[in-house]
């Protein structure tokens, strides 16, 4: 009987510290924003409590994660424009495509949302407007 009961005493406790707890993140983080390129960035909070550090952090991150989501929207739009065989000269202008549709697009990006989390977590998302790269890819 005490082993029922130790058992079942177990059981509770692990449904109470978590099994099932969903890690702290703002609803808007992982959804898509319509007529926006996005990407998104995190920074802990720092042993110094450096808000301008921490938020530096978060944006270098955002930003480099819309620099990734930037170079594939030139690639699909590319696969979908071409069927041709990739030939050197072909990758050139795809390159140079990138690079200049990357540095548009990070020339023109605005901060989405931020949310500092309980844990002191900060959350970005950056973005462009699909309207401001229209031909430029």
């Amino acid at each position: 009987m005490k082993n029922i009961k130790l058992i079942g005493a177990t059981i509770g406790i692990l449904l109470l510290t978590g099994c099932g707890s969903k890690p702290d993140v703002p609803k808007w983080y992982l959804n898509n924003e319509v007529g926006y390129i996005t990407g998104t960035g995190t920074a802990k909070a720092n042993e110094s409590n450096d808000l301008n550090f921490q938020k530096d952090e978060a944006m270098l991150n955002a930003r480099a994660d819309l620099a990734k989501n930037l170079k594939f929207a030139v690639i699909a739009k590319d696969k979908k424009d071409t069927s041709k065989k990739q030939d050197e000269k072909i990758k050139k202008s795809l390159e140079f495509r990138i690079e200049a549709f990357t540095k548009k697009g990070l020339e023109n990006t605005k901060v989405i949302k931020s949310a500092f989390m309980d844990d002191g977590t900060l959350f970005i998302k950056v973005g462009v407007r699909e309207s401001l790269l229209k031909g430029s890819i």
